[in-house]
């Protein structure tokens, strides 16, 4: 399953419903990328536990949830493994989504990505240069106004906010992170 399809979103936002959690398929995933790009291993299950410190107030999921829990993981980490079969992209909404609600998906997801970031980098929003400069960026995307237009205009300008969100995952990953063959933390 591509891991930014709305399958997995589907399948996602099904599962949370199911266990009764009002966190949406796009903060799921945007606090699990933080997460990663923060320094958990990729090769540990230490991410379960932070993740549900912060998902779940450390309470286990059911079993549903678990296993599309995993599998979303490992599909943030294999398209932040450099996977040209798998190229990261947050979880939102499909284009046939009105723009207005996949920007907010977007904002949801930025918010959860520093959520996930901060809990194993607290200072990340002091980090100064270019990864700075990309963070203080996405958090002015957070103040951005739903209620946009669907034209062209406002889709390409979406798409080059999704663009700089990946790059700054990326940057994040970089500085903080674990690469593929690196198992250490930064």
């Amino acid at each position: 399953m591509k891991c930014n399809s709305p399958l997995l979103l589907n399948k996602l936002d099904a599962a949370l419903s199911k266990a009764g959690l009002t966190m949406l398929p796009s903060e799921f995933h945007g606090l699990m990328t933080g997460l990663v790009c923060g320094g958990i291993r990729l090769d540990q299950r230490g991410w379960q536990e932070s993740f549900l410190a912060l998902a779940n107030e450390g309470q286990p999921f059911g079993d549903e949830l678990t296993e599309v829990m995993k599998e979303v993981y490992r599909c943030i980490d294999k398209s932040l493994s450099e996977d040209p079969e798998v190229p990261f992209q947050p979880l939102l909404p499909d284009e046939d989504e009105a723009l207005a609600v996949r920007l907010e998906a977007l904002i949801e997801w930025i918010q959860s990505f520093f959520l996930g970031l901060a809990r194993l980098q607290p200072t990340f929003h002091t980090v100064r240069g270019e990864l700075g400069e990309m963070i203080g960026d996405l958090r002015e995307i957070t103040n951005v106004e739903f209620d946009v237009e669907d034209n062209q205009e406002n889709e390409e300008g979406f798409r080059v906010l999704v663009e700089h969100v990946v790059d700054t995952c990326w940057k994040c990953l970089l500085e903080f992170g674990t690469l593929p063959g690196d198992k250490t933390l930064h």
